[in-house]
């Protein structure tokens, strides 16, 4: 007859053994990572977001398709909870900057980098006015005058 004691013993041993192999293997699939890019300060990450998208046709539905993250005034993100394993898109919101995005493969728990670049300055396209009025003519030779305001 086997005692209780040994029986409770091993359970509790068996319990240990098992909560250290998923502790050492890392067996937790998350996603992690930083935004750089130039002038990239805390004002301009206030309102940055960064989608976790998975992209897996067999989404379960009792898990969200998409998690947003809101990065830590140094730029890095990380998810606080376990993401299934499959295909998704981690996609950087900042304003002020370019959309940028990437695909990956979640089997294990990664690190990702998010270069950012700035949006260029939005210039509106202005007719030059010139005063000549020779130059002010069209192609057919007739005079283009500007508007009056």
């Amino acid at each position: 007859m086997v005692r209780p004691s040994f029986l409770m013993f091993r359970s509790v041993f068996f319990l240990l053994i098992t909560m250290s192999a998923a502790l050492v293997c890392g067996c937790a699939t998350t996603v992690s990572g930083r935004l750089e890019g130039p002038e990239l300060g805390s004002e301009a990450l206030f309102d940055a977001r960064v989608n976790v998208t998975r992209l897996d046709a067999s989404v379960d539905k009792d898990e969200p398709a998409s998690l947003i993250l809101v990065p830590d005034p140094d730029g890095t993100f990380e998810s606080s909870e376990d993401l299934p394993k499959g295909k998704y898109l981690i996609e950087a919101l900042v304003p002020g900057y370019e959309p940028v995005s990437v695909r990956l493969d979640l089997i294990k728990s990664q690190t990702v980098k998010l270069v950012l670049k700035p949006l260029g300055q939005a210039r509106a396209r202005t007719s030059e006015i010139n005063s000549d009025p020779a130059a002010s003519r069209g192609e057919g030779g007739a005079l283009l005058t500007l508007p009056q305001f």
